[in-house]
């Protein structure tokens, strides 16, 4: 959990970044074009690795869950998780968006 929460904050950042540099860039110049075409595709594949770690993380904690615990072992630890690491993202992500 606290890698996708990590993943989040970074793909957040980068996005901020694409935003910035291709709204303060000419857009007549080839070589701009190629840097944020560079940046689109780094994003992308940010995506795409976050992506694929966020689902193998989510099968090892189903099968974990469902063949070494209890049910409310497992419905407890994933409210006392989502509280401790997506909470304060997603309070963190709504504040980032509110600024910019």
């Amino acid at each position: 959990a606290s890698l996708h929460a990590e993943l989040c904050c970074l793909l957040s950042d980068m996005l901020r970044a694409i935003r910035s540099s291709s709204s303060g860039s000419d857009s007549s110049s080839d070589s701009s074009s190629d840097a944020v075409s560079w940046r689109e595709a780094a994003l992308t594949l940010l995506f795409v690795v976050t992506l694929f770690l966020y689902l193998f993380t989510v099968a090892d904690m189903y099968y974990t869950t469902k063949y070494f615990h209890f049910p409310l072992e497992s419905f407890s630890t994933t409210v006392l998780v989502f509280i401790m690491f997506q909470l304060p993202v997603v309070l963190w992500l709504t504040r980032q968006r509110s600024l910019s």
